[in-house]
């Protein structure tokens, strides 16, 4: 499924946001997705599948929340952002690959190297079924 497929069978729309301090924001009451105008268009992409991360996940953002339930809800977001990604990154080969390049990965989505053991770990699921 593409982006774009993803957001309309959401109802989602994106927007730009201009002097924001973080990559995206989702305000689900609105059904829409900020995204700082600084971003690459591949780091743009990201933003948004990790806010539709939020959403499908269904965090919402509480001020009390406390620092340990914001990084859970941050990893979920960034699984479901490199899911996405992992899916999209197979499609690129014609058949499954035996090794894949971890590193080679986040460098083509331009992934933070935090993000590696998330990724393998998807990877490994994902080529398992």
């Amino acid at each position: 499924m593409t982006l774009h497929e993803r957001l309309e069978s959401l109802g989602i729309s994106v927007t730009t946001g201009f002097g924001m301090d973080k990559d995206g924001l989702y305000l689900p009451e609105l059904k829409l997705i900020f995204v700082n105008n600084k971003l690459s268009d591949i780091e743009r992409e990201n933003a948004i599948l990790h806010e539709l991360g939020h959403l499908v996940s269904l965090h919402e953002d509480f001020v009390s929340e406390s620092p340990a339930v914001h990084l859970r809800q941050e990893g979920e977001a960034d699984c479901y952002m490199i899911r996405a990604r992992a899916e999209e990154y197979l499609g690129f080969f014609d058949e499954t690959p035996e090794i894949l390049d971890v590193n080679a990965f986040l460098d083509a989505y331009h992934f933070e190297n935090r993000l590696f053991s998330s990724a393998d770990k998807i990877f490994r699921e994902i080529l398992e079924n």
